[in-house]
């Protein structure tokens, strides 16, 4: 009996080695998977923070834009104001 479970122990050990490669082998492409989406992830946010950063500086523009026509019909009727004889 006791060589029968000797015989039994290069066995069990060949095998839990090959588990142990095996899981080692899966965690380590876990591993790699996490970091590139993790990669993945960081791209996107760096896309959108700069597509939301393009969109704040054209609205910028647009709204300065605005001003720049308001002041500019403001300041054409107050020069045919001034130029009107009607007065």
């Amino acid at each position: 009996m006791l060589e029968d479970a000797l015989g039994l122990i290069p066995g069990e050990i060949e095998a839990r080695v090959l588990e142990d490669a095996q899981r080692r082998e899966i965690e380590e492409r876990a591993k790699v998977e996490r970091a590139a989406r993790w990669g993945e992830a960081m791209e996107d946010a760096k896309e959108r923070a700069i597509q939301d950063q393009l969109a704040s500086a054209l609205r910028d523009e647009a709204r300065r834009w605005r001003e720049a026509a308001a002041l500019s019909e403001y300041c054409d009727a107050l020069e045919g104001s001034l130029t009107d004889p009607r007065g």
